[in-house]
């Protein structure tokens, strides 16, 4: 497991913030059966997937902060897999909710940045239009059907 017990506790009590850029692994695992990576690489995958779960499932149960985050850019991981993210976060035993929280108000909040991140009256309007509702299926992040940028229509 990447983190201990005693790390998980040291985190929830230090208000520390879990990324767990599970989309990393999930991307490999992609790859690897795709392009039919060699036994080694895909074993590495799954490790990183076995090991990364844990980690999840143990700081959910030990309460700890989680944000959403990707590493997109870099390696396997791509941008546009925040929906995947999510997935992999409810798949973990997070509710719908509390993986949006992490890809919004959670996410804005590690990075001190408290203009954005929730719906309020004087916060910068970030916003994106989805074509049905993610608390009830997480996987709807992928129907977009509107983007908002400082409360202009942007896409």
């Amino acid at each position: 497991m990447f983190l201990e017990q005693g790390d998980l506790e040291a985190m929830a009590n230090n208000k520390t913030f879990l990324v767990p850029t599970m989309s990393v692994w999930d991307a490999m695992l992609y790859y690897a059966h795709a392009v039919d990576w060699p036994e080694a690489r895909k074993k590495r995958a799954e490790d990183l997937k076995r090991g990364s779960r844990l980690a999840v499932i143990g700081a959910v149960r030990a309460g700890v902060q989680i944000a959403l985050g990707t590493d997109a850019g870099g390696g396997a991981a791509r941008h546009g897999r925040i929906a995947r993210e999510a997935e992999l976060m409810v798949e973990c035993g997070l509710e719908p909710r509390d993986a949006l929280m992490a890809a919004t108000s959670s996410a804005s909040k590690l990075i001190g940045e408290d203009e954005r991140g929730t719906i309020e009256k004087g916060k910068i309007a970030d916003l994106v239009l989805l074509d049905a509702n993610p608390l009830e299926n997480v996987g709807a992040l992928r129907l977009i059907a509107a983007v908002f940028q400082g409360g202009r229509q942007v896409a």
